[in-house]
């Protein structure tokens, strides 16, 4: 099957591939988004949208039906050391009056993924659902050829000026071309689940950290709770055989959690288990000759501090504001969609690092034991921290040598 070309080709259709989609729609492109699922479909995910992606989210059209939708209010997350008393920040004690940053949001991708998806289709895009892409092709100096296969078998090859990689966190575009590898170092195994029944869900969110792992917990609202585990890959293989399979694994792992295993009782899973590994991504470079990649496609490191979804749209907004003029010049080429790879840098690489100290921290249980205490002491210290995880505050509020001269000494 031959499909008619398009300026744009986004390839995955989540939250970072659809915003893409709908701003460039808007700026007057032909554009056709392939999706290798079937929508509405489950996706594993902490399903937490920090404050900071709800006007994201009003900007491409979707806000009020989200909140037409069952959802959560997340007011703040409370962090459970192993041992010792929890830490709780809030969003709203340095959200500095803007209503927004308040709260996040608990909501589940089976109906956010929809919602932008079907904003894509409204806005213009071409959306074809079922369509594995497996090759792209080398740039020829006006664009690239993919190609793949529908979910009946039936190949299809389609042209365009410019490939938007938005295929998440296993990228086959960013495999593709050699951009992306899986890290070394850091590779872990994620078990989604929804229940009803935890006992004690409020308005916060939370996480339960363990010498093997942790577990977050979202309120989705009604009583629904998204309930996630993070293990080490070689510690989820061995205690997955050793428990006899997925969901035997994850009630193992949840009695780890002193803070949380009294509140299971009553507790039952209502949909999954949904697995995914391999969440560690290092990108090379996040454009090419032709190629732009945006959210998770352009590098992963550890879902503890829930920065996915607002990094797929802001990283969608960037990537238009450089696409759009380089599509009207006719000129595709790395160099000059080079300023996107600088925008995400410097938007996104402080963070990154908050996240780096925050996995680094979190995997050594006295030297966490003694962060916890001094979060506990120093309330607003644990605020900045949420700002930042909250993406309305900079990564440098908590990344200045007071700060940390003041949590570590």
């Amino acid at each position: 099957m031959s499909m008619p070309d398009a300026d744009v080709v986004v390839v995955g259709g989540g939250p970072a591939g659809a915003a893409t989609a709908i701003l460039l729609c808007r700026q007057g492109f032909a554009v056709t988004l392939l999706e290798k699922a079937r929508f509405p479909r489950p996706k594993p995910c902490g399903e937490s949208l920090s404050p900071e992606a709800i006007p994201m989210l009003a900007k491409l059209g979707v806000l009020d039906a989200a909140r037409r939708l069952e959802h959560g209010r997340i007011a703040g997350f409370q962090i459970f050391p192993h041992a010792g008393a929890p830490f709780r920040g809030t969003y709203a004690a340095r959200s500095a009056g803007v209503a927004h940053r308040a709260a996040g949001i608990g909501l589940p991708r089976l109906h956010l993924d929809t919602l932008l998806l079907d904003a894509a289709r409204s806005a213009g895009a071409t959306v074809r659902e079922g369509c594995a892409v497996r090759q792209v092709g080398a740039w020829d100096g006006d664009g690239r050829q993919l190609r793949g296969r529908t979910a009946s078998g039936e190949p299809f090859a389609i042209r365009t000026r410019l490939v938007i990689g938005a295929d998440g966190v296993h990228s086959t575009v960013a495999r593709q071309l050699g951009l992306a590898r899986q890290s070394r170092r850091l590779r872990q195994v994620a078990v989604v689940t929804h229940m009803r029944g935890v006992g004690g869900i409020g308005a916060f969110g939370e996480m339960h950290v363990a010498p093997t792992g942790y577990c977050g917990v979202a309120p989705l609202g009604s009583g629904l709770a998204n309930v996630a585990i993070v293990l080490p890959a070689s510690t989820a293989a061995a205690r997955m055989r050793a428990a006899g399979g997925i969901e035997a694994l994850l009630w193992s792992h949840l009695t780890t959690h002193p803070h949380l295993t009294g509140r299971l009782s009553h507790a039952t899973i209502v949909a999954g288990p949904w697995t995914t590994s391999g969440l560690a991504w290092h990108v090379r470079h996040r454009i090419d000759d032709g190629l732009i990649l945006v959210g998770d496609a352009g590098g992963y490191y550890d879902p503890f501090t829930g920065e996915g979804i607002y990094r797929g749209l802001r990283s969608a907004e960037l990537a238009v504001g450089v696409a759009g003029p380089a599509l009207r010049r006719r000129d595709l080429r790395a160099a000059r969609l080079a300023p996107y790879a600088d925008l995400y840098r410097r938007q996104f690489l402080p963070k990154r690092l908050v996240e780096i100290i925050v996995h680094e921290v979190t995997t050594r249980p006295a030297l966490f034991e003694r962060v916890a205490a001094r979060l506990r002491q120093q309330p607003r210290m644990a605020d900045a921290l949420m700002g930042v995880t909250g993406d309305f505050l900079s990564p440098y509020e908590v990344l200045s040598p007071r700060y940390l001269a003041r949590l570590f000494l």
